[in-house]
């Protein structure tokens, strides 16, 4: 699960809506750095990652939108969020033991 704070990780231009993640995370009772979630998807799929956080994408606010530009962000954030769970139970299997 990831909750979003649209005010912290959406910056807004005159022309665009700009979606990022800093990789914040916890695992069980306990957080992870940043920068391991950072690093675990630099690592597995590099073009998410810009200058140390993840960039989601951005979406037109124009009505002419470019369909394209607006499934890639949504293909980002899955991308995101599937390699987010992946590292959470890579860290609960390693905080575990196994």
């Amino acid at each position: 699960m990831l909750e979003y704070r649209l005010e912290k990780f959406m910056e807004v231009d005159s022309d665009c809506l700009t979606f990022w993640h800093s990789g914040r995370a916890t695992v069980g009772k306990g957080a992870v750095k940043d920068a391991q979630v950072v690093a675990f998807v630099r690592e597995r799929c590099p073009e998410l990652v810009t200058e140390g956080r993840i960039q989601l994408g951005r979406v037109a606010l124009s009505r002419a939108s470019n369909a394209a530009s607006d499934s890639d962000w949504l293909f980002r954030f899955a991308r995101y969020l599937l390699l987010r769970n992946s590292f959470k139970e890579a860290e609960r299997a390693r905080r575990a033991g196994v």
